[in-house]
């Protein structure tokens, strides 16, 4: 899908092969609008990532309760009330003029899986349209390193 309401230009794309792909096809269709519409500046670029990815145990709920926040459900006993209770977290990290926000929760149509959401925020002028590509991967290779680490090790 391919959203322009002036200022913005959104791209949304399904990745079937990878996120690289993805973005070079995102990168050759923002080329075709800026032709299109005599556009010579793009600013404040991003790009998001959103995964499902199977919960240690299964349990989607424990993991990011327990092992993401290390909380019980005592600990939340004023919040739930007599009911139950599910958590996500959000990260923002900023890195190299980047800034990255991590949403990691359980998938509520299927608590057997997280949802994992990262949308990376490139400020200021877009150098060419070139770079799109670059630095979609850039936010993937974030993903698939730093973030995977980080719960693998949980």
């Amino acid at each position: 899908m391919v959203l322009i309401q002036p200022p913005l230009i959104q791209i949304r794309d399904t990745v079937e092969l990878s996120p690289e792909a993805s973005a070079g096809k995102a990168q050759d269709i923002l080329k075709v609008i800026a032709r299109h519409l005599g556009v010579s500046q793009f600013f404040n670029f991003a790009t998001r990532l959103v995964y499902w990815a199977p919960a240690p145990e299964s349990d989607a709920r424990g993991f990011v309760l327990h092992r993401l926040l290390g909380k019980t459900e005592d600990d939340l006993g004023e919040l739930v009330g007599g009911g139950s209770i599910w958590a996500g977290v959000k990260y923002v990290i900023a890195q190299d003029g980047t800034q990255y926000a991590l949403t990691i929760e359980p998938l509520q149509r299927d608590e057997k899986m997280l949802y994992i959401d990262l949308d990376a925020q490139f400020p200021g002028e877009l150098e060419s349209l070139d770079a799109v590509s670059q630095r979609a991967s850039d936010a993937s290779t974030y993903l698939r390193q730093a973030v995977n680490r980080y719960l693998d090790k949980l």
